[in-house]
This record gives C-alpha cells, sequence and structure tokens, in this order.
C-alpha cells in the first residue's frame, strides 16, 4: 500500500514538472520569436519574403540589416582582386641510404626531383601600365617554379616572381595583360585598428574558391617569434584555412589591412585561431621588393640574449631594471662597434622607444632605414647613455655564419651560485665566473680556440681576478689589446691560456 500511494504520487509530481516545462519552454519560446517576428499571430510567409516589421522593431533590425549590407558591399569591391594563386614547385629529395657499407642503390627508390603543386591566395594591390601586382605570402609563392593567378572570374594568367621576404614570410608576384576591367584592392591604416574591429578573410581555403569568412580583431602585437617570423601579427577569430595563405584580410571600410599567413591548429583545421601579417608592416616590404628585388633588412651586428635567461647577472652588473635587451657578443668593425656599443651593454630602448625583448629590438632593427642614424639608449654598468649608430645592410645568414671569428668574446659567463659549486665540486673558496655559452663554436671562436669549455670557471684576465661579471666586461673592452691572459678552474686544475682577439 505505502508503495503504490510513492507511486501514485511520484506520477503526479512528474506530471506538474512537465506542464511547468511545456508552460515555460512556450513562453521562453515567444519571448525569443515576438522581437524578432513582431506580432506571433500574424500569418508568417512560407515562400521565404520578407514581411513589413512593426514601426516599434523597426529600428532594430534595421542595425542588422545595415551590417549585412556592410559586409555585401565589402565582398562586393574586394573580392574581385582576391586572386588564387596555383603553383608548381621542384622538390629535390634524397632518401638514399648505406646499410652496412652497401652500395646507395640499397637506400630508398624515391630519392630524385618531383613537381609538387599547392594553390594559396593572394591581393591585386597595384597596376602599373599591363602589369598587375599581387601580395602574398613567400611560403605560397617564393620558391615556386611555376605560377598561375586566378582571378575570381576564373580568367587565369602566367606570372612570375619579383621578389620576397623569408624573415616576413611575404612576396609579390606580377602577371601582364592589357584588360582593364581587373580590380585593384586599396591598401589600410593597420595602426587604426583596436580588438573587437569587424573584419572579413578572403581567398580559397582548401582549394574552396573565392571564400569570405566574417569575425573580429581578436588580438593585437602576437609574437611570430613561434614560426621566425618578424611581424607583430593580428589575431582574428575570423576562419582561416590552409588555402588561405596570403590572402587578405579587410575591415568594414572595404581596405586591407592584414595578409593571411598562419593558424594555431593543432589538427590543421580552424580553431578561431588565425593571424595575419599588418599591412603597414608589408607596406615598406613592398617598396623594398618593387625597387630592389628583394628587401634589405638593417644589420646593427650583435648577439643579444632576453634579460629573463640570464638574470643571475644583473645584479653584478649594477643594473636595478632589468627592462631591455642584453648585448651578449658584438660583430668586430659591425654598426654597433662603430657606433660605441660594447659587450654586456643593457639596450633598453630604439630611436627613444622603449624595447622589450630580443623579438621587438629585431624588428625594430630589420625596419630601419640603412645609412641614417638610429639612436640607441643604453644601460652600461649603471651608467645611463646614448650612442648614435648607423646600421649597414644585413648579409645573408651564410655570410653571418662565416664571420664568426669576428664575434666577440663568443662567450657568456654567469656568478657562482650554489648550485654550480655543488655540480663542479668547488669549494666555498673558489671564486670566478662559470662559463655558460659560447656562441658560434666553431674553429674561429677565440675562446674556444684557446681551450676553453662550457662550465670551466674564469677566475684571472691579465692578472686581474674575475669577482663579478661586470669585471669581465671590464677587461675585455680594452681594444687596444689584441690578446687576453685568461686563468681558469678545470677539474681542481688552475690553467692559463691566451685567446687571441681577431685584428680589427
Amino acid at each position: 500500500m505505502i508503495k503504490k500511494d510513492f507511486l501514485k504520487g511520484s506520477k503526479l509530481i512528474a506530471l506538474l514538472i512537465a506542464l511547468f516545462i511545456v508552460v515555460a519552454g512556450s513562453t521562453f519560446a515567444v519571448s525569443l520569436y515576438t522581437p524578432i517576428s513582431g506580432n506571433p499571430d500574424v500569418e508568417q510567409y512560407s515562400t521565404g519574403k520578407l514581411r513589413e516589421l512593426p514601426p516599434e522593431q523597426t529600428s532594430d533590425i534595421a542595425n542588422i540589416v545595415n551590417l549585412q549590407n556592410s559586409f555585401n558591399s565589402v565582398v562586393e569591391s574586394v573580392l574581385p582582386s582576391v586572386v588564387e594563386i596555383d603553383v608548381t614547385q621542384t622538390i629535390v629529395r634524397d632518401n638514399s641510404q648505406t646499410y652496412g657499407g652497401l652500395p646507395w642503390f640499397f637506400g630508398n627508390p624515391d630519392s630524385g626531383e618531383y613537381e609538387a603543386d599547392s594553390l594559396g591566395s593572394g591581393v591585386i594591390f597595384k597596376r602599373a601600365d599591363d602589369a598587375f601586382y599581387v601580395l602574398t605570402n613567400h611560403h605560397v609563392a617564393g620558391e615556386a617554379d611555376k605560377i598561375e593567378v586566378v582571378l575570381s572570374d576564373e580568367r587565369t594568367y602566367t606570372a612570375k616572381l619579383v621578389g620576397t621576404d623569408p624573415r616576413r614570410d611575404l612576396a609579390i608576384v606580377t602577371f601582364s595583360t592589357e584588360e582593364r576591367d581587373i580590380s585593384v584592392a586599396p591598401l589600410g591604416n593597420s595602426a587604426n585598428l583596436k580588438v573587437g574591429d569587424w573584419v572579413l578573410a578572403m581567398g580559397s581555403p582548401f582549394g574552396f574558391f573565392s571564400s569570405v569568412t566574417a569575425g573580429i580583431v581578436s588580438a593585437l602585437g602576437r609574437s611570430g617569434q613561434e614560426i621566425n617570423n618578424l611581424n607583430d601579427f593580428i589575431q582574428t577569430d575570423a576562419s582561416i584555412n590552409q588555402g588561405n595563405s596570403g590572402g587578405p584580410l579587410v575591415n568594414i571600410w572595404g581596405e586591407v589591412i592584414g595578409i593571411n599567413t598562419w593558424i594555431a591548429a593543432p589538427n590543421g583545421g580552424n580553431i578561431g585561431l588565425g593571424f595575419s601579417i599588418p599591412i603597414n608592416n608589408a607596406k615598406e616590404i613592398i617598396n623594398e621588393i618593387l625597387e630592389y628585388g628583394h628587401v634589405r633588412d638593417g644589420w646593427l651586428g650583435v648577439s643579444m640574449i632576453d634579460t629573463y635567461e640570464f638574470d643571475l647577472f644583473f645584479e653584478d652588473l649594477g643594473l636595478k631594471d632589468t627592462d631591455g635587451v642584453f648585448v651578449a657578443n658584438i660583430y668586430l668593425n659591425s654598426p654597433a662597434y662603430k657606433g660605441g656599443l660594447r659587450p654586456g651593454d643593457l639596450i633598453t630602448e630604439f630611436n627613444y622607444i622603449k624595447i622589450s625583448d630580443t623579438e621587438e629590438l629585431s624588428r625594430s632593427i630589420s625596419n630601419a632605414k640603412i645609412g641614417t642614424p638610429i639612436i640607441l639608449s643604453v644601460n652600461r654598468r649603471g651608467e645611463n647613455i646614448e650612442l648614435e649608430v648607423v646600421l649597414d645592410e644585413r648579409e645573408s645568414e651564410e655570410e653571418i655564419e662565416g664571420n664568426q671569428g669576428k664575434l666577440w668574446p663568443g662567450v657568456i659567463v654567469q656568478p657562482l651560485d650554489e648550485q654550480a659549486r655543488q655540480s663542479l665540486n668547488l669549494s666555498k673558496k673558489d671564486d670566478g665566473l662559470l662559463l655558460m655559452y659560447m656562441s658560434g663554436i666553431s674553429n674561429s671562436n677565440p675562446f674556444y680556440l684557446a681551450g676553453l669549455q662550457n662550465y670551466d670557471v674564469i677566475t684571472k684576465i691579465n692578472k686581474i681576478e674575475m669577482k663579478s661579471v661586470g669585471d669581465f666586461y671590464r677587461a675585455i673592452e680594452d681594444y687596444v689589446l689584441r690578446s687576453y691572459e685568461v686563468t681558469y678552474l678545470r677539474n681542481g686544475d688552475i690553467i692559463t691560456t691566451t685567446v687571441e682577439r681577431q685584428v680589427l
């Protein structure tokens, strides 16, 4: 009996709950429906034809219609200037291997050359007589053997590479035609962007021709260090996928304010984290490529590290504020050396703009005009100074690598701490500086040539005891000397050697 009464009561409660859900759901649906459709009693058209709205709702829907119309207008204006770029690149693959001295032909039979086809996007930004110029990414067209540009109306033209900039992932290609009904997109000003601005991404994602996606600017000034890129990227949630690379990011005024370049995508698809090169970054590159066929980057002539990487020695250098970039090494006879910069300096400003990290300084150096003096604000062991430096043109990576012998001193030192003492079995009486890092360890490195290794403890330079990092940089700053007598400790042995600096 108790069980039956309990079941009857449970059924009654369930019925009441179900009735409440139906009523509440209907009320909620009407509340959602009413502001969109007006009076719910008015007959709805099943043909899709728009009906008139009650006067009190006209202004609300008009705002949405105006936004939609602005998107339509931007697409009609810009999309004809957006192109698909089809490229063919010859790939040389050598998978040959030897096993136990067996001949090469026992290796992978796939070795040799083959042609790889791929596609990306671009935007036409300039016309000069019969020549049309397309801005895209280096990774789209920078190493292509054959390039074809396909317009939004599917007209196709053979194109050629004008120039490229791998460090910023930008390239320009050109095609020629006497036709004049080809659209050119206006370039905007990315400095005016704000987080929350509406943007449209255009291109051919996964080969889906002339696609448009909408979103907002999610963030500004995103680092390109992850992909070895000098740009400070625009982040957007407008869908960007493979094939969008090189296509434009456009504002609601129909102006190109970015070039879509990469996505953060663990599985290769869009997750709402797309990144575009600000168009203001690209404008200077455009001028360099069109005038010289390549980009002339500025070169200061230093190797540098972020202050957070070696924070133990800054107190030794007399630096209370470590905001800036630490100059670890300097190329002799470089613009930095000629301008008075020295190893151990902390660069805090570039042309009176504060510098926070190596990425920001690298970008400032690369974008600066060659041959025009720049001002570096420097903290040298607690003293603030200003230096005027005239930048040279950056050499190729191969040339820079070949000049490692000019890099002075080629090492970084650090005060001994308790952990280092324990690892090296040093007593508290043992004093000196720990050799932590040798840049460009090669046959041309002066400390390497003198026999020093990582984790040696430098105790004296020219018979001057090394009690602080400041002592080290003061000792090597005397460029009248060509050689330095260095005493160091290794495995309990005291060794003295001579470090030869390259002749200026």
